[in-house]
């Protein structure tokens, strides 16, 4: 098979080498504004007036041929309410590129479109939602985040930045990434006031992009285009504050852009709970690692109190609660160098220590008619450093090959301690408690690489492409326990005591290749030919000592307890894949893959064990879009894939780092099978009104969830380990199927008579999950109905507010268990600048729980409240005097539902104090002179195309 493939591979080189390579002529139109402009009519002509081709733009206003003979020819661009453009040039046979071709305003209907022109607040171009800046009107400090969070569909939930309903992971600054894929640190540090549009889309796959053939595997993305004549210059704020008692807050943003050239510092520092990191600066040893944290407390029904165990939401801030101190430091470049390279780097570095205090009420459920719940108390102190490299090179080599290369690279040290205190009772009568003690080092580093090559033939829609991709992963960790148990069993209490010492080495190692060849077959169809191919290996070293209680005594090597594992895999997808385009109206992708992995694995302790599995599979995808017009459209959307189980999910060996609830692995799990599918419709009606719908259906075959064992003990771990009466024991395995059913309907009207936009939504949430107590199937389904309505005002710069009340009922159920309860959560945030530069700004929030568990169910009121003065000529500079938390309330409660449990959870948060603070936004923007590249930037992104990017 390698030998076909490889065979296949050097022919399909050697046919590139021979290909002939015509010379073609290009260009870009845009119109006023630097935006493309698509379905223009391009004339090609004689000099005496004869045509001699006619071409059409595409749609990124792109127009391109290779059938012209040489000579000398007259460039002819008419579009009404412009001016007609005309180019005369001479052909040799040689590449020539006209590049962007700005058409102007016709002067005579100039005044007229000046006056007639009404700013929409937003519309659907094909598959991109997009918003116009200007019609929405915020502070003249705002953000792009206080912008973005104003318009239809976009909420921040938490710190989490949601469009349509999902949440966005890549924020784009005219096409271009920027601080990597953190959306947080983007939308933070960009001001409003250079935002032109902002456009919201479904990113393709870079190499989907190129063949435009839909692989399913696109990421929710915001793309902000700024203004002309403001993508020049110096921008940023600086910022200071203290309240005299130790709270403090520093920090800025520095932003330097020059056309294509951008550079943006950020750095700060505060002990005040403001931290603007993503997921990726917390999960680098915390993750998939071999230290025995199977899934983490919520999948696994337990708790580990090593870094890790209670996962990364012990250092989101303040998702979870606590009171840290951070610093942090950022650094983004991007720039073009001619023609052939676009680089994009990013660096970020931060630290944070955190104090937590968390507690969690939790009900299982039960399969007799027993009542079992869990309560624990948890301090911890974790400390977390994260580096975080990444880069995006693109080099076009010359009109037919180019290479795209994405590095990254982080490095993350972290250190815990814990101090836990868990009780466990049935019927109400305490079986067992613990008191647990923890200390743990961990640090590891990630590098993966990303090669993409791309091959366009001289026949269009001809393309080939390899993407390459590898990672490594090693993570090292020590850790001390100390555990004091007491268990009341029939014949009295018994006592036990763990002191141990564990440690661990994890490596990880992968890399895949995907090849794709398409080939049109008739004007707007093509068929593409793939094959992928991955291996890994997962490696784990283990060991766990038993340390003496007292200075005499001997440490002891526990066999039973440590585990050396080793994981590996294997794939092969070969497939067929079909594209249908008509211009404007129809873009339908269609996949079939069949796919083979392999599985195998090889135990040497706690006892030698091999196994191996091989599974089989037909994995399809498949993506339509429809337009109805240029204001509808209507998109469908699924696709299939596969997931081997994890190797923490793999070992079988116990953890006993919480000894009530302890956890062992299964190494004859089976792979899962998802089936994503979804159906949106877009529309923008005349009088400016937006609606948006969507439906998404998950299913996933052979779910694998966690079996807990509460009183059944025929497993045989029990008698090996003698694991005492009341201590539950948790195992992963194959359980059925998971169906997860998502719709949400957002409407949106502008209210001119109070200069207000109202947008109100609704969004139905269904989740039936399997769950295993005690040999029996528990399946436990969950629904979610929300509505919200927001008022966001429009008035003027000098006033800005939001108002959103959104409830919910939210209930669960399985054989034994109904419950329901409701959430009322209200916010209200204006800023308002009065009696010349006198301003008051305040973020209210009045959230309701109902139905909660006792102690949990109570009703909060946040005030956050602040009075300044603008200062100097500009109104450049504020002082300020804040109140965080003006009426001492703020907590953090939150639900959680799973399988076979749910729990409500409490943890400590920043309360109550006063800060004097003083900000200064930079501004010096080049708008009397054009940027370095003699024009905005050439590429000013217009959202995804349907066919190829290249």
């Amino acid at each position: 098979m390698h030998k076909i493939l490889i065979g296949l591979f050097l022919l399909l080189l050697i046919s590139v080498g021979a290909s002939a390579q015509n010379g073609w002529v290009r260009g870009k139109v845009l119109d006023d504004k630097g935006l493309p402009l698509p379905e223009v009519p391009v004339l090609i002509k004689h000099p005496w007036g004869k045509l001699a081709m006619g071409l059409t733009t595409d749609q990124q206003g792109i127009f391109k041929t290779d059938q012209l003979k040489s000579g000398g020819y007259k460039l002819e661009i008419s579009l009404l309410g412009f001016e007609t453009h005309f180019t005369e040039f001479v052909y040799t046979g040689e590449d020539q590129d006209f590049e962007n071709i700005r058409l102007e305003i016709s002067r005579k209907l100039l005044k007229e479109i000046t006056i007639a022109d009404k700013k929409y607040p937003g519309k659907v171009l094909n598959d991109t939602v997009q918003f116009d800046a200007s019609s929405y009107k915020v502070a003249k400090d705002a953000s792009a985040e206080d912008l973005i969070t104003k318009m239809p569909t976009v909420t921040n939930e938490n710190g989490t930045v949601k469009a349509q309903n999902e949440d966005v992971k890549q924020v784009l600054v005219d096409g271009k990434p920027f601080f990597g894929n953190d959306p947080s640190l983007s939308l933070k540090n960009l001001p409003a006031e250079i935002i032109d549009k902002i456009q919201i889309f479904d990113q393709q796959s870079e190499q989907s992009q190129f063949t435009g053939v839909n692989d399913g595997n696109t990421v929710k993305t915001i793309n902000i285009v700024t203004k002309s004549g403001l993508n020049s210059g110096q921008f940023g704020k600086v910022y200071a504050g203290t309240n005299f008692q130790g709270k403090y807050q520093t920090g800025g943003n520095i932003n330097y852009f020059d056309g294509d050239r951008r550079i943006s510092l950020i750095a700060m520092s505060n002990n005040i709970n403001i931290q603007n990191f993503s997921n990726d600066d917390i999960l680098g040893v915390l993750g998939s690692s071999g230290n025995r944290n199977r899934g983490g407390s919520q999948s696994s029904g337990r708790r580990d109190f090593r870094p890790g165990g209670s996962g990364s939401g012990d250092f989101l801030i303040p998702q979870s609660g606590g009171i840290a101190k951070t610093h942090a430091f950022g650094l983004n470049y991007t720039d073009k160098f001619g023609k052939t390279l676009e680089m994009n780097l990013s660096y970020f570095f931060n630290d944070s220590r955190n104090d937590i205090i968390s507690e969690i009420n939790r009900v299982y459920f039960t399969n007799e008619n027993v009542d079992q719940s869990y309560l624990e108390q948890t301090f911890s102190k974790p400390h977390n450093q994260n580096h975080r490299l990444q880069g995006r090179l693109e080099l076009t080599l010359d009109s037919m090959n180019s290479i795209q290369i994405r590095p990254r690279l982080s490095y993350q040290d972290n250190s815990n301690s814990f101090d836990n205190n868990s009780v466990s009772s049935f019927n109400g009568i305490p079986r067992n408690e613990s008191k647990n003690l923890a200390t743990s080092d961990a640090s590891g580093w990630n590098f993966s690489n990303s090669i993409l090559y791309r091959y366009k033939f001289s026949k269009p829609q001809r393309t080939f492409s390899v993407d390459w991709n590898m990672n490594t992963a090693p993570k090292s960790d020590e850790g001390y326990q100390l555990s004091y148990l007491s268990f009341n069993t029939p014949t009295g209490e018994n006592l036990d005591t763990i002191n141990q010492l564990e440690t661990s080495e994890y490596s990880k190692i992968s890399w895949s290749a995907n090849m794709e060849y398409t080939e049109p077959i008739a004007k707007g169809h093509s068929l593409l030919l793939n094959y992928r191919y991955r291996q890994g290996e997962d490696d784990t070293d283990y060991s766990t000592f038993s340390l003496p209680l007292y200075s005499s005594g001997d440490t002891l090597f526990l066999p039973n307890l440590s585990n050396f594992f080793v994981s590996q895999n294997k794939s092969h997808q070969i497939g067929v894949g079909y594209q249908w385009n008509i211009d404007q109206k129809l873009n339908l992708s269609v996949r079939m893959n069949w796919q083979n992995a392999s599985l195998f694995n090889d135990q040497f302790l706690p006892q030698a064990h091999q196994n191996s599995k091989s599974f089989n599979n037909l994995v399809p995808s498949l993506f339509m879009r429809y337009s109805f017009s240029r204001t509808k459209s209507l998109m469908l959307h699924y696709r299939t894939s596969t997931q081997l189980p994890s190797i923490d999910q793999l070992q079988n060996v116990l953890n006993n780092s919480n000894p009530t609830q302890l956890s062992i692995g299964n190494p004859n799990l089976k792979q899962s099978v998802q089936h994503y599918s979804s159906i949106r419709y877009n529309v923008t009606l005349p009088n400016s009104t937006m609606l948006y719908a969507s439906i998404r259906f998950n299913v996933t075959q052979d779910y694998i969830t966690n079996h807990n064992f509460v009183r059944n003990r025929n497993h045989p771990v029990f008698s090996a380990f003698n694991i005492p009466l009341g201590v539950q024991l948790s195992i992963p395995q194959n359980a059925g199927s998971n169906y997860q059913l998502r719709s949400y309907l957002s409407y949106t009207y502008p209210l001119t008579a109070i200069k207000c936009l109202f947008s109100t939504d609704l969004s139905h949430n269904y989740i039936e999950t399997p769950g295993l107590i005690d040999g029996d199937q528990i399946n436990s389904s969950s629904h979610y109905l929300g509505w919200g309505f927001s008022l966001n005002s429009n008035i003027n710069e000098k006033i800005d507010f939001s108002i959103q009340f959104r409830p919910s009922y939210n209930s669960f159920s399985n054989q034994n268990v109904t419950d329901n309860y409701f959430l009322y959560d209200n916010k209200l945030r204006i800023s308002w600048q009065f009696y010349k530069r006198m301003v008051i700004k305040a973020d209210a929030n009045y959230r309701i729980n109902e139905s909660l568990q006792e102690g949990f169910n109570q009703n909060i009121f946040l005030l956050n409240l602040a009075f300044g003065v603008k200062l100097f000529k500009n109104e450049r500079g504020e002082l300020a005097v804040g109140v965080n938390d003006l009426l001492d309330q703020n907590q953090n409660i939150q639900r959680n539902i799973l399988d076979t449990y749910y729990e409500d959870s409490y943890s400590n948060n920043l309360q109550r104090f006063l800060m004097l603070s003083f900000t200064y936004n930079l501004r010096n923007f080049n708008t009397g002179r054009k940027s370095s590249d003699g024009d905005m930037p050439k590429d000013h992104f217009r959202g995804p195309p349907d066919g190829r990017r290249f």
